[in-house]
C-alpha cells in the first residue's frame, strides 16, 4: 500500500482529531494526519520500522520543533529514507538559534 493511500485512509480522523499540545498553529493539520496514521492504520500493519524514533513520532517532533513547512519537510525527508538497509538513531535535528 503506497504511502500516498495510508494518508487517504487517515485523513478522515485527522480532520476531526485534536492536536497534541503545543503544536504550532500551521502544522495542526499535519500532526493531525500523523496521529490518525497512528492510531487507525499503523495497528492494522506489522511493525517494520527500524529508526529510533519511529517515523511517526519523528514526524510529531518535527512538526512540534520546527512548524509545518521545515518539520513537513524533514518528515518526507525521514519517509524516503525508509527502506532495506535503513535504520538505527535517527533524532529530529534541534532548533536553530537566531
Amino acid at each position: 500500500m503506497s504511502l500516498l493511500s495510508l494518508l487517504w485512509l487517515a485523513l478522515p480522523a485527522a480532520l476531526v482529531s485534536p492536536a497534541p499540545a503545543g503544536t504550532p498553529r500551521g502544522a495542526r493539520l499535519l500532526t493531525r494526519l500523523v496521529v490518525a496514521y497512528r492510531t487507525r492504520v499503523s495497528p492494522t500493519r506489522p511493525p517494520v520500522c527500524r529508526f529510533t524514533p519511529t517515523c511517526s513520532t519523528y514526524g510529531l517532533e518535527a512538526l512540534r520543533t520546527h512548524g509545518a513547512l521545515r518539520g513537513g519537510w524533514l518528515t518526507v525527508r525521514r519517509l524516503r529514507r525508509c527502506g532495506p538497509g535503513a535504520g538505527g538513531v535517527d533524532p529530529v535535528p534541534a532548533r536553530a538559534q537566531a
